[in-house]
């Protein structure tokens, strides 16, 4: 039998069951990645020609049986809560069709852009687009972290929502991207490369959701990897002045990352992510700086400062985006789910995305010794005093729907009260459950129930939440998040050893009671007001508009701001003598003098607000709720 089977009768079969298995591959793999679409939206950028913050974007729109084609830029972005209207960077904008005719282009809105086409073929579009750094056109500013940059041979912030648009209600069209990249730079992003020539890179994106999550960063390699168990983690960086090398933020990043393991149950929930880090040597306030999540990356736009408060930085912001792995991108909200870039529906919970994520961040660092308890509960008190400039009389509830127009001033309310909710939640959940859970607990119980692919009801959160912990969890949430209350802290940090005082006479060293701020022309410490000034501030005598110049003969500049002040007070003694020099106008001119001020210093007695102080001698029942707070029971 087997001499009758004979060679070429097997090797034919053996080739048929090859071409079937690779035919259903290709298949397969085009489905899934776009890559055999017609489908398929593709663009093409060569970042050769940038000129002058401006890039030109090539693309082609698959066909369309309708007479006109709406091509969309997005009003709106997932991580940012507000309208900006990307449209507004694209110039210039052209369409032929197969036949090389001109297309008629109708522009309704500032982000939608129409093609008259009245035949069944592909159409070609190519246009202008502006970076968003700098870029004033009475519109609002783009949040950098969420901007782009375009700086010709040398870095290219690419987040891809504000370059490349999407076909109207076609966002789950798939997407392939081919970037041209000028020598010796190197593309970092989380999202696999699909194909890979000398000076090419293409990427393909199963939809525009996906295109949109997964922003790039394109610069001379500065980079790192970390590893934890099964997850692989790149740094990548762009400091021209090289005050913060990858590695060196990558040992920071690493710090956060080994406690967010542990807080997670052990493992990180994602196998891929990467840190793109854009230090900027010409700051200013106009995009401000912070960073952006995605589900894979993080893009972070800080100024080019001390390395000491660069590194601080990530370790803190980082935490915050990192967490964001859990809120919104695992647990959240049917609005999140389907989002959309033209006209959102906001959900009821900030507090829980934004809210609960940077109270974990802050949290997740005292428990594995990363901050001291001192230093944790100086930005707790620091939250609380935050909350004084937002509007007591909004729910956080209504701050959310509301936050992209009537409450748009409210909606930083969210990082203060918010992360307060946090602490309040998981001091109650601890206090109440059975084993002193608390809320990392809870949301990795809600990952399990939900996970990133289902979303949750906007309107039955509290309820799921009090169904997976215990009903003192769901009343809190009713009561306080719900409704326009002030928060319990008394007895929240009660309950766990702690007292809290609305204000209370502290005894200590000031700077001399004068209220302080930063002049931006010349970028020194100031002495903004004086009418509060204390009696060491009346023996240095300082006037409205004395800029600081130097602090017992140490120089004071942007960079070593924080640092100096933090070793003047730690090392203080009463009675030491301090010297400043202070830069005073003088006369009406704008002309100035330098001038020396002497004096000794002294304890200042003066109320303080909101202050926290651990009780000395907690009952039992405190003493383990805060442990299982603050040192985190396994």
């Amino acid at each position: 039998m087997l001499a009758s089977f004979g060679y070429k009768p097997f090797a034919h079969y053996l080739y048929c069951m090859i071409f079937r298995i690779l035919f259903c591959w290709v298949i397969m793999l085009g489905l899934t990645r776009g890559i055999a679409s017609s489908d398929t939206l593709r663009y093409s950028i060569n970042l050769n020609d940038a000129e002058n913050g401006i890039l030109t974007v090539k693309g082609l729109v698959p066909p369309s049986s309708s007479g006109t084609v709406t091509w969309q830029m997005p009003a709106i972005v997932p991580g940012t809560y507000k309208t900006y209207d990307f449209g507004r960077f694209i110039t210039n904008i052209s369409a032929t069709s197969s036949q090389h005719s001109n297309l008629e282009i109708a522009h309704p809105n500032p982000n939608q852009f129409v093609f008259q086409h009245s035949n069944n073929t592909p159409i070609k579009i190519q246009y202008q687009v502006n970076q968003t750094k700098g870029f004033e056109d009475g519109g609002k500013s783009i949040f950098d972290p969420a901007g782009t940059f375009f700086k010709k041979q040398e870095v290219f912030l690419l987040n891809t929502f504000a370059i490349m648009g999407y076909v109207q209600d076609k966002v789950q069209q798939p997407i392939r991207l081919q970037l041209i990249l000028p020598d010796s730079l190197h593309a970092s992003t989380a999202q696999d490369v699909f194909r890979k020539s000398e000076d090419t890179v293409e990427f393909v994106y199963a939809n525009y959701h996906e295109m949109a999550d997964q922003p790039i960063l394109v610069c001379k390699p500065e980079t790192a990897v970390l590893r934890f168990n099964d997850t692989q983690v790149l740094v990548s960086v762009y400091d021209p002045e090289k005050k913060a090398p990858a590695g060196k933020i990558a040992e920071q990043l690493k710090r956060i990352l080994d406690a967010q393991q542990l807080y997670l149950g052990g493992n990180l929930p994602v196998k891929n992510y990467a840190f793109l880090i854009f230090i900027d040597t010409d700051f200013n306030m106009f995009g401000g700086f912070g960073a952006l999540e995605h589900n894979y990356s993080s893009v972070y736009y800080l100024p080019s400062l001390e390395p000491d408060w660069i590194y601080e930085q990530i370790r803190d912001i980082g935490a915050h985006e990192f967490f964001h792995i859990i809120t919104p991108l695992t647990i959240h909200s049917e609005q999140i789910q389907n989002f959309n870039f033209e006209k959102p529906e906001m959900s009821r919970h900030l507090w829980l995305y934004e809210g609960i994520t940077e109270y974990a961040s802050h949290l997740v660092q005292v428990q594995y010794d990363i901050k001291t308890e001192k230093e944790f509960l100086e930005t707790i008190r620091e939250k609380i005093l935050e909350t004084e400039e937002y509007n007591p009389d909004i729910s956080m509830i209504e701050m959310s729907l509301g936050c992209l127009d009537s409450f748009e001033n409210e909606y930083q309310s969210v990082y203060s009260k918010g992360a307060l909710i946090g602490m309040c939640l998981d001091l109650i959940l601890r206090q109440h459950m059975p084993d002193h859970s608390g809320l990392a607990d809870l949301m990795q119980r809600l990952s399990t129930q939900f996970g990133k692919d289902h979303a949750f009801p906007d309107s039955a959160l509290f309820q799921i939440i009090e169904q997976n912990s215990v009903p003192q969890a769901g009343d809190f949430l009713r009561e306080y998040v719900g409704k326009a209350r002030s928060l319990p802290l008394l007895q929240v940090l009660e309950s766990a050893g702690y007292y809290y005082f609305k204000e209370k006479t502290v005894r200590g060293f000031t700077l001399g009671g004068i209220e302080l701020g930063i002049n931006p022309e010349s970028g020194r410490l100031t002495a903004w007001e004086t009418f509060n000034m204390d009696k060491f501030g009346k023996q240095i005598g300082f006037k409205p508009g004395d800029e600081f110049f130097k602090v017992n003969g140490q120089e004071l500049t942007m960079d070593n701001l924080e640092q100096t002040f933090t070793q003047f007070f730690a090392n203080l003694k009463e009675g030491d003598w301090v010297e400043f020099q202070l830069i005073r106008q003088k006369g009406k001119k704008g002309k100035t003098q330098t001038i020396t001020r002497k004096a000794k210093m002294i304890f200042i007695e003066y109320p303080e607000q909101h202050v926290i102080e651990a009780v000395n001698n907690p009952t039992s029942e405190q003493a383990q709720l805060r442990k299982a707070w603050l040192n985190r029971i396994e």
